[in-house]
């Protein structure tokens, strides 16, 4: 997992909410600058966990 910038994103509308988050879709500015095969820009999928302050990853260590 990778943090990426909100500024990195345009077009952000939600699609769906559930029990554990919110989904989005997104145009993704800049993503072959992470992914060599990727277009210049890249409609993809982003999920908000609801609760996500929480530091999930101490519950992991």
């Amino acid at each position: 997992m990778k943090w990426i910038s909100y500024s990195k994103f345009t077009n952000v509308q939600k699609i769906s909410e559930g029990g554990f988050g919110v989904i989005y879709r997104a145009t993704w500015l800049d993503s072959q600058d992470y992914f060599r095969d990727m277009n210049k820009s890249e409609t993809i999928i982003l999920k908000r966990f609801k609760n996500s302050q929480v530091k999930i990853y101490s519950k992991l260590l």
